[in-house]
C-alpha cells in the first residue's frame, strides 16, 4: 500500500478541525483523507479527486479498516486541474483545505500495463487515465511524431537528460524503419544513444527519458499550473492549501505561484522553506527522500 508522505506535517499545516470540509485532489489509497476524516468528526467531508477511477474502492478499504463513515468521502474522477470545476459540481461548500500529493504510487502504475516501468516490456501507453484508449496522448504516439527537436526539448525540460538529442537522434532514425511500440524498443535504443558508463552506474540510461516521457505524456507540470491558480477560488478565507512535490521542475512551479500569491497580498506563506521528511520517516518510508511539503493560508 502506498504510504502518506510527510502525513503528520500535512495535518500540522491542514489543520483539520471537527466539521470542517476538505479537498484530496490526489485521492490514492486515501492515506490522507483518512487521516482529515478522523479530524474533521462528526460532520466533516472530503472531496476526494483521482484520475483513476480504482482510487475510490482503494480508499473505501482503506477506510474500511477504522470506524470512519464513508459516506463523509465524495468520490469524483478527474484531474487535480479541474478542481474549481469538480468543487461547483459537487456542491461542495466552504473549503477549509486542500491537500495535493504529486507522488506516484509506484507500485500501482508499475502493475498498470500501461508501460511507466523501464525494467518490463510493456505497450508504450504512460498516460495515468486508466481507459487510456481516450486519453488525449500515449507516449508511443509522442515517440512515433512529434520532431526531433521536440523529442529532444522534452527530454531536456522535463527529464534534464543531457544526451537528450543523442537520444532523439536515434528515436527519429529508428521510427523511419518501424514504429516504437514498447519499453523494450524505446530502451535499446537509449542505451545506443548515451556513452557506457553512463551516469556512473548510478541511475538507469533510461530513467529521465521515461520521466520526461510520463510528464509530458499526463501534461503533468501544466496541470500543476493550472490547480495553483485555482487556490484562492477554491478555499475559503483562512483556508490552507498543502502540496507535497518529489523533483525539482514541480517544486520551483509551487514556489513561484505562492510567491506570487503573497506579492499579490493573496496569502501568507507558512513554510518560508520547504518541509522534508525526517530521517526516521525515510528509512522507514524510503520514497519520502526527496519529498518537499510547501503550505500557504489564502487572506
Amino acid at each position: 500500500m502506498h504510504v502518506p508522505v510527510l502525513l503528520q506535517e500535512v495535518l500540522k499545516y491542514l489543520a483539520p478541525q471537527p466539521n470542517e470540509n476538505f479537498i484530496d485532489g490526489t485521492l490514492g489509497t486515501g492515506g490522507y483523507t483518512k487521516a482529515i476524516l478522523e479530524l474533521t468528526a462528526p460532520q466533516g467531508k472530503v472531496l476526494g479527486v483521482d484520475l483513476d477511477k480504482e482510487a475510490c474502492s482503494r480508499s473505501q478499504e482503506t477506510l474500511s479498516l477504522s470506524k470512519i463513515d464513508t459516506n463523509r468521502l465524495v468520490f469524483r474522477q478527474g484531474n487535480f486541474s479541474q478542481l474549481k470545476e469538480i468543487k461547483a459540481e459537487s456542491r461542495f461548500q466552504s473549503v477549509s483545505g486542500v491537500v495535493l500529493d504529486l507522488g506516484l504510487n509506484t507500485d500501482s502504475l508499475e502493475n498498470s500495463g500501461r508501460g511507466f516501468s523501464f525494467k518490463k516490456d510493456e505497450p508504450l501507453i504512460m498516460t495515468f487515465a486508466s481507459d487510456w484508449q481516450n486519453a488525449p496522448r500515449t507516449a508511443a504516439q509522442i515517440v512515433n511524431s512529434y520532431s526531433e527537436s521536440e523529442l529532444a526539448d522534452i527530454f531536456w525540460k522535463y527529464g534534464e537528460e543531457r544526451y537528450s538529442r543523442a537520444i532523439a537522434k536515434v528515436i527519429i532514425t529508428a521510427r523511419q524503419k518501424n514504429p516504437i511500440l514498447t519499453t523494450n524498443d524505446l530502451v535499446s535504443l537509449i542505451e545506443k544513444s548515451v556513452p557506457q558508463g553512463y551516469e556512473r552506474g548510478r541511475i538507469h540510461p533510461a530513467t529521465r527519458t521515461f520521466q520526461a516521457l510520463r510528464i509530458a505524456t499526463n501534461d503533468e507540470l501544466n496541470n500543476l499550473e493550472t490547480a495553483l491558480e485555482q487556490i484562492p477560488f477554491i478555499l475559503s478565507p483562512g483556508g490552507r492549501y498543502v502540496i507535497v512535490s518529489f523533483h525539482s521542475l514541480e517544486d520551483r512551479l509551487v514556489k513561484r505561484a505562492f510567491r506570487q500569491l503573497k506579492e499579490n497580498g493573496q496569502a501568507k506563506i507558512l513554510t518560508p522553506k520547504p518541509i522534508t521528511a525526517s530521517e526516521t520517516e525515510i528509512n522507514i518510508n524510503p520514497k519520502s527522500h526527496s519529498a518537499k511539503l510547501r503550505a500557504i493560508q489564502i487572506i
